[in-house]
C-alpha cells in the first residue's frame, strides 16, 4: 500500500477512505472541480475521476508504473500521486477537448499559463 504524506492528506484532502482493496482521496480544486483519486493496494496503478460541481463526470484517466523493482515503483508512484495532489489542490484545473482527436486533456493554471498535467 502506498502511504500518502499525512500532511498532504490533512491539508488538501477533503475526504479519505481506506478499505481492503484501495485508498480513495477526494479533493476540491480551487475552481470547484471535484477530484477523486483511487489507489489500489495490489497494483502499481492509480485512477483519477473529475466531476463538476453537479457531479457530472468530466474526465477520467489511469496511470501505471512499471519497469522497475517493487521498492522503486512504490517510491515513484507515491511521489507521482503526491505531486498530483499538490498541483490540483493549489491550482485551478480545466478539461480541454482537442478538436482533431476528441481527446480530453487535463490542464492546470500555473503562472498565468494553462499547461497539460503530466503524471
Amino acid at each position: 500500500m502506498i502511504e500518502i504524506n499525512v500532511y498532504l492528506k490533512n491539508q488538501f484532502v477533503s475526504n479519505y477512505s481506506l478499505d481492503d482493496k484501495q485508498q480513495t482521496l477526494k479533493l476540491i480544486s480551487p475552481n470547484g472541480l471535484k477530484v477523486l483519486i483511487f489507489i489500489p493496494h495490489d497494483i502499481f496503478e492509480w485512477f483519477i475521476n473529475i466531476t463538476d460541481e453537479s457531479g457530472k463526470k468530466m474526465y477520467s484517466n489511469w496511470i501505471d508504473h512499471y519497469g522497475d523493482n517493487n521498492e522503486n515503483l512504490t517510491i515513484e508512484m507515491k511521489e507521482s500521486v503526491e505531486q498530483f495532489i499538490l498541483l490540483v489542490a493549489k491550482n485551478p484545473i480545466r478539461i480541454v477537448e482537442e478538436l482533431a482527436s476528441g481527446k480530453k486533456v487535463l490542464e492546470s493554471l500555473n503562472a498565468g499559463n494553462w499547461l497539460e498535467v503530466t503524471y
